[in-house]
């Protein structure tokens, strides 16, 4: 059986290791997607670089990479260690291909699919919170964060299992190791300014630094005059 959990361990890193956004944008731009838009290895990046269709299968398979190998551990009757392991080496994988130098996307899609694996009861909830934030915020990296940071709780409400709710919590941990430097730009940009940073949760960096280079723009030609 430890024979069999072990290559399962090492198939889920190397399904989660599958370049599909770097694959696609190979396809239908010829260029590597690492140079393009957000430069990151994910959907949303996929959307914007080389079209919603093209996402769209980005996103659904990105979900399936991590889907996938929590179903296999479970249909191979593992333990809850071995499932655990399964789910974090794909999104591992995903977020640290193998096949692009150690380089990857963000985990969102991942991570959905296997949060919707191991608790599909409580997956519905923090996919309406999802919608409702992204909506509200339009910040896609903000989003994300907060629903995996979301998420554990949710389970640990929903589940007596803590073998379960340990994994739960040890997913977005994973998850938000790629949001740091979002994070660490968040605070540099802002200046540690309160007001600053919600207005980067809010609208994201593209219309703060647009609002910067106006404002220093109007400042030089006040200098001037």
């Amino acid at each position: 059986m430890t024979q069999i959990a072990l290559a399962t361990a090492f198939m889920s890193y190397l399904i989660g290791s599958f370049p599909t956004a770097f694959l696609f944008g190979k396809k239908f731009l010829n260029q590597d997607i690492r140079n393009l838009g957000t430069r990151n290895l994910g959907a949303y990046n996929v959307f914007r670089s080389v079209g919603w269709i093209q996402g769209a299968v980005t996103l659904l398979i990105d979900a399936l990479k991590g889907y996938i190998p929590v179903m296999v551990a479970i249909m191979l009757e593992l333990n809850y260690f071995w499932i655990g392991a399964c789910a974090s080496l794909a999104l591992i994988g995903h977020n640290w291909s193998i096949f692009t130098r150690f380089k990857g996307g963000k985990g969102g899609s991942t991570s959905a699919g296997i949060l919707f694996a191991l608790f599909p009861k409580q997956f519905p909830i923090i996919f309406i919170f999802f919608l409702i934030l992204l909506a509200l915020t339009k910040n896609l990296s903000f989003v994300i964060g907060m629903s995996i940071l979301i998420f554990p709780f949710i389970v640990l409400v929903g589940t007596e299992s803590t073998k379960l709710v340990a994994i739960s919590f040890i997913i977005p941990a994973i998850g938000l190791i790629r949001l740091a430097p979002f994070i660490r730009r968040m605070f540099k940009v802002s200046e540690g300014s309160l007001k600053k940073m919600l207005f980067i949760i809010l609208k994201g960096f593209n219309q703060y630094e647009q609002i910067c280079a106006k404002e220093k723009k109007t400042d030089s030609q006040l200098q001037v005059k």
